[in-house]
Parts: C-alpha cells; sequence; structure tokens
C-alpha cells in the first residue's frame, strides 16, 4: 500500500500527502491518547463517559461552556503540575493513583480545565464473597 502511494507521490503529491497524514492520524487515535478531540455535550456527558474509564471529578477552573472539545491533556501520578489558560499554575496532589488535566474549548472559544483522579478499587471485600445479608 504505501508503495503504491509513493508511486503515485509525484503525481498526486498533496493527495498522497493527506491519506497519509490521514492514515496517521487514524493510527495514533486508535492506539493513543482517547481523550483528545473527544466532544462532549454537557458536563454529565463528560462525567459519565469519565466514570466508565475509571476516573473521577476532582475539580474544574473557569466557567464551563458545554458542547467542548478536549485540545489538551496532562498527566500525573498522585500529583500533577499544569497552567491555566489565564497562565496562573497551580499543582494537585495527593490522590491515590493516576491524574489527569483535560483543557476543553467550547464552541464559543472559552477554554477550562477538568481535573480527574482514577477511583481506587474498593479494597476489604473479595470479588468471589458475598456478602451475608443477601
Amino acid at each position: 500500500m504505501l508503495h503504491l502511494l509513493i508511486g503515485l507521490a509525484p503525481r498526486y503529491r498533496k493527495q498522497a500527502m493527506l491519506i497519509i497524514a490521514g492514515c496517521l492520524l487514524g493510527v495514533w487515535l486508535l492506539v493513543g491518547d482517547y481523550d483528545l478531540f473527544m466532544v462532549y455535550r454537557s458536563h454529565s456527558a463528560f462525567t459519565a463517559r469519565q466514570q466508565e474509564l475509571g476516573y473521577g471529578f476532582a475539580g474544574r477552573f473557569g466557567r464551563l461552556q458545554w458542547p467542548a472539545v478536549v485540545v489538551g491533556r496532562i498527566d500525573g501520578d498522585s500529583e500533577v503540575a499544569f497552567t491555566l489558560p489565564n497562565g496562573q499554575r497551580h499543582i494537585y496532589g495527593k490522590f491515590p493513583g493516576h491524574l489527569k488535566v483535560l483543557t476543553l474549548r467550547s464552541s464559543f472559544n472559552n477554554e477550562f480545565v477538568l481535573v480527574c483522579s482514577e477511583i481506587p478499587e474498593p479494597v476489604g471485600l473479595r470479588p468471589d464473597r458475598k456478602k451475608h445479608d443477601e
């Protein structure tokens, strides 16, 4: 396939480059960062999706406006440092597990930041044990 695209490159250089770029973008989206470029219609849709991924809502900065697309992500383990769109620096720390800071941009070109923390697995109950009152 790549040989075919390279053979077409001299005649259809722009089209071939766009096809290659599209393929690379598709691969990156499939195996890469799932939050980037995701569009959310509401805060409840955002929260539901993050819960599906094993994250809880930990904080927000800025005025939330929906719909919005994720334009940036920063990750950290139990601590994460980030800069808000207005230039102010923040550090979230002492959280159990993984943290992620997502920058979203609304259709009104307003940027805001949402912080999510990994929801820890419950301890104390083994999955093979049933509660006594069942």
